[in-house]
């Protein structure tokens, strides 16, 4: 009975354990869908900037395999460049320990990004990862620019408006002045054929 016991006790830990990595399989099938399904570019970065983790929407736009995504350092993934960018939100994020967001433009994809920075930190406060996610603003400038364009052919509608009205306002004071001249018992003929003008 003690070795049925044991059997048993062996048995449940086996299945206790089973059923753990059954929910943390799916648990982390979960989170990937999550991180997949946020169509902003999200990376998940070591404190020294490198790209530990990449959603698909940054694999989507940068048209590259994962393998050639991860262990990059995130400079030179967007920027072909040696070291940090200047005004780098991300090393913003790193020194202020805070969230920082900022306009960048990017050379892979070729975009206006807005980047924003945050961290991941253990119990301590040691940076254990730092988060980058950066926004397209492509279509945002686009419809921004559109918007500015029609707003300014509404001005200049309205200026052609007011001054078509200003002009209308003046042409009836000369027609009705001509009007009075073709009128005047006293005007002589070259002044009535001066006025006939007005209305050829």
């Amino acid at each position: 009975t003690h070795r049925l016991r044991y059997m048993l006790r062996v048995a449940e830990t086996a299945r206790l354990i089973k059923s753990k990595e059954q929910e943390t399989r799916l648990a982390k099938e979960d989170w990937e869908r999550t991180f997949n399904s946020i169509s902003d570019r999200v990376t998940v970065l070591s404190p020294d900037l490198k790209v530990v983790r990449a959603n698909l929407a940054l694999v989507t736009a940068l048209k590259k395999p994962w393998d050639q995504i991860i262990g990059c350092h995130c400079y030179q993934l967007f920027q072909d460049a040696v070291g940090p960018c200047p005004n780098c939100p991300i090393m913003q994020t790193i020194r202020t320990k805070a969230p920082v967001s900022s306009e960048q433009r990017y050379h892979h994809p070729a975009a206006d990004c807005l980047v924003t920075g945050s961290l991941v930190t253990d119990q301590t406060g040691q940076i254990l990862h730092v988060i980058h996610i950066a926004r397209d603003l492509t279509e945002q400038k686009k419809l921004e620019l559109e918007c500015r364009h029609a707003q300014k052919m509404e001005a200049i509608g309205t200026l052609a408006g007011g001054i078509a009205h200003d002009f209308n306002n003046l042409l009836m004071v000369v027609s009705g002045c001509a009007q009075l001249m073709r009128n005047d018992t006293q005007a002589t003929s070259e002044q009535k054929e001066l006025a006939d003008t007005v209305f050829e």
